[in-house]
Parts: structure tokens; sequence; C-alpha cells
């Protein structure tokens, strides 16, 4: 277990520790498929595709109390917003893709 995992599931409301992982595991390989989806919308300038997946992924984050994919997802999605697709953007999507990964 994790620091402050306990803490997550007391907060969760005690759910069981099988059924988190769970939930988290699923969460990784849905968001794997949203970033490549992320990516092919930003390419083809669907904006507005971008940031509802992008938030989708932020809120998902949140609920499971994943932090580093949150505040992630936070600064891809504000990043967007504020700019036009590019290298910074990118970059934010290269840091959410390896909080993901750690999450296996």
């Amino acid at each position: 277990m994790f620091p402050g995992k306990q803490a997550i599931l007391d907060e969760l409301g005690g759910i069981d520790e099988s059924v988190y992982d769970g939930l988290v595991a699923d969460f990784a390989e849905q968001t794997k498929i949203q970033l490549h989806q992320v990516r092919e919308h930003a390419a083809r300038g669907k904006l507005k595709d971008v940031a509802d997946l992008l938030h989708s992924i932020k809120g998902c984050a949140a609920n499971l109390r994943l932090e580093p994919a949150f505040k992630a997802a936070c600064e891809a999605e504000d990043c967007f917003k504020s700019h036009s697709p590019g290298t910074e953007t990118s970059a934010r999507l290269s840091i959410l893709e390896n909080c993901i990964k750690e999450l296996h």
C-alpha cells in the first residue's frame, strides 16, 4: 500500500483496497485511450473535444484522489485553454502520460 492510500480509502467511504486498485487500473487504461484521442483531436483542430477529454480525465483523477494525475491534467487543460496546441501543451500531455504510467 502506498503512503496515504489508507487515508484515501477511508475518505472514499472505506472501500476495499482491491476495489480501489481496480478503479485505478481502469482509470489508467481509459486515460491512455483518451490521451491518444486528445492528441488526434488536437492535430485536427477539434479543440472542444480536447477540452472535454482533459476535463473528464481531471475529474476522474480527482475522484480517485490521484493528486499527481489530477495536477497534471489541470495543467494540461489550463495550458490548452490558454494556448493553441503546441510544444508547451504537448509537454504537459507527456507529463500526464508519465503520471498514468506510474499507476501500474
